[in-house]
């Protein structure tokens, strides 16, 4: 099991499911939000909502003054920084990981570089590879196995159809990878592309599915289920969150909208960005503004009416959900200790 040495002396608002004088039991199932980019934060979340926010000290980051554009993925218990830009828009190769557990986010350790200095690449990670694809318009796709580690050598793989910036990539369970709409030749597209992942690493060759039913770019996109999930984005910002199910072949289905819009609208983007992760059950969105929503994923795949949940810092460009069974919190009011069981 995991512990957490909890910073404060704070009853966690709005989460318990049951609770006596001095334990709190979350609902199932629960895990961390991990996010990161001018500076680092995690949190709990549960089909409650998102809980207590935490600081990472900001010694621990990689970039000094942060990172933004970066692509990013995870892998088992540990997250990869991918390229992007500081706050002066100069780009980088640069890539980082750091551990993940109920403790937050650990030491930031420099990796292999990318075969590219650029801004915006959209990554994902399928098997333990992780793909990243396009950036500042262009059509690279690169790959490069990932570990506890780092990350390994990077190989070229089928490019992109297009050049793209600000694409949303993702990953089914079914080695099937994916990529939703984006920037191109001036304007956001709709285009959803897809390729099979091969055995030994790569992507055998893009197709078009069913395209968005708008122009869609810096949205957030999860996987939950069945179905993939982009919330958010631009032009607007939007409030909507589009969803489709997985098909035989790789295909998917047409997009559906779903009924119950965000409070606000949000983007991925610079300034006031917003990024969203998901549960089997739920999704939790946090922007720029100390805002924060979470919503039920319905049985038919629709979403529930978002609630709003506690917000924490602001300035993080990348976040992502790491589940686990079940965790508690004892010993309230002082001294608390998270355990994961």
């Amino acid at each position: 099991s995991f512990e957490l040495q909890a910073t404060d002396s704070n009853t966690i608002p709005n989460t318990a499911v049951s609770s006596s004088a001095n334990v709190i039991v979350f609902a199932l199932p629960s895990g961390f939000m991990y996010c990161f980019g001018t500076e680092s934060n995690y949190a709990p979340i549960s089909t409650n909502g998102i809980v207590l926010w935490r600081n990472v000290s900001q010694a621990n980051y990689p970039v000094p003054g942060g990172i933004k554009g970066e692509g990013a993925g995870i892998y088992e218990n540990t997250i990869f920084s991918v390229a992007g830009a500081n706050y002066s828009t100069v780009t980088t190769s640069n890539t980082f990981y750091a551990p993940v557990s109920p403790n937050g986010i650990g030491a930031w350790t420099i990796s292999t570089s990318y075969p590219y200095s650029l801004n915006e690449p959209a990554c994902a990670v399928a098997s333990n590879n992780i793909y990243c694809v396009g950036g500042e318009g262009q059509t690279y796709v690169e790959y490069a196995p990932v570990a506890s580690s780092g990350i390994g050598t990077w190989a070229s793989t089928s490019a992109y159809p297009i050049g793209i910036a600000d694409a949303s990539c993702v990953a089914s369970s079914t080695n099937y990878f994916y990529c939703i709409g984006g920037y191109s030749s001036g304007a956001y597209v709709t285009d959803v592309y897809f390729s099979p992942v091969a055995t030994s690493g790569g992507l055998t060759s893009w197709s078009s599915t069913n395209s968005l039913p708008f122009a869609l770019g810096m949205t957030s996109c999860n996987v939950a289920g069945n179905n993939i999930y982009c919330t958010g984005g631009s032009p607007g910002p939007s409030a909507n969150t589009v969803y489709a199910s997985f098909l035989p072949g790789g295909l998917l289905s047409t997009w559906q909208i779903a009924s119950n819009t965000l409070p606000a609208g949000i983007s991925t983007g610079e300034g006031p960005g917003m990024y969203c992760v998901a549960s089997q059950q739920d999704l939790f969105c946090i922007n720029n503004a100390s805002s924060a929503y979470y919503a039920p994923i319905l049985p038919n795949g629709n979403i529930g009416a978002w609630s709003s949940t506690h917000a924490g810092p602001n300035n993080r460009n990348k976040c992502f959900a790491e589940l686990y069974t079940a965790f508690t919190e004892t010993g309230l009011p002082s001294g608390a200790v998270w355990t994961v069981v």
